[in-house]
């Protein structure tokens, strides 16, 4: 691959890591016969691969953080997101509507240098979760960027009733900005073996996880693309690694949004 298309994805790819800050994310779905439910959401937050992002963009920019300052970063970042905990929790509260209510809210530190939030609610029907649409949860500067960030759960989600059927929408998109430097650049040559381990390790850190269990006594799968359906848990999963969504973005390809269809038995 051209190096000076590659130097831009990789530049592009580090503000997405300093301004989105999570990570991995999980969303699981489970659904009841009536079409109530519940759902979660987890988030990961890598530290120690995110301040290492904001350092090689610095780096890239003429200046070099020692590693005093790295430690620092960790520590600021980390804090920002432990010290929230309360306010976060009532700042989703704040916004859920009827028919929908908090069961657990959590954010918790381990011993990797990662922490992961925990968000979980109940639904009196499924249709209410378009209601969620607009729920976000403010992260601040804690990335020491300008401004205020914020993360929005279901801001592409969509669910539609036609007759006796469910059809369930969640677009995936491409993450900011990994699709822009598709075409750009000339010249050959070999990406630097640093930047090469840094992009690797990134990329491993990075994924979008979806999975939907149906309630299979009273509803049958009648069209999906999801890329596991397991008939015996009656799960279907959405898996997009960070590997495969570089390769994407790459080459141009469209990420496949989530698309589930149930029918009434």
């Amino acid at each position: 691959m051209q190096f000076k298309k590659k130097l831009q994805i990789f530049a592009l790819l580090l503000i997405f890591l300093a301004t989105a800050g999570c990570l991995k994310t999980y969303q699981e779905i489970r659904l009841k016969s009536d079409l109530s439910g519940t759902m979660e959401f987890k988030i990961i937050y890598d530290i120690q691969a995110i301040t290492s992002a904001m350092s090689m963009q610095q780096e890239m920019m003429g200046q070099k953080a020692s590693p005093e300052q790295k430690s620092m970063m960790q520590e600021e970042f980390k804090n920002q997101i432990l010290g929230n905990k309360d306010k976060s929790k009532q700042e989703i509260e704040s916004q859920l509507p009827e028919g929908i209510k908090l069961t657990e809210f959590s954010i918790e530190e381990s011993k990797d240098d990662k922490v992961s939030m925990k968000i979980a609610i109940e639904f009196d029907h499924i249709r209410n979760l378009k209601k969620l649409q607009n729920l976000q949860l403010s992260e601040g500067d804690a990335m020491g960027a300008s401004g205020k960030s914020s993360t929005k759960f279901l801001e592409q989600f969509s669910v539609e009733e036609m007759g006796d059927s469910i059809i369930i929408k969640q677009n995936i998109g491409k993450p900011q900005g990994m699709g822009q430097a598709k075409g750009k650049g000339k010249g050959k040559g070999q990406m630097p073996p640093q930047i090469e381990q840094m992009i690797s390790g990134m990329m491993k850190s990075l994924g979008i996880n979806f999975r939907i269990r149906i309630p299979f006594k009273q509803y049958k799968v009648a069209e999906h693309n999801a890329h596991k359906y397991d008939q015996k848990t009656h799960t279907l999963y959405w898996m997009y690694s960070g590997e495969k969504m570089m390769k994407m973005a790459e080459t141009g390809e469209e990420i496949q949004n989530i698309y589930l269809k149930l029918d009434k038995k």
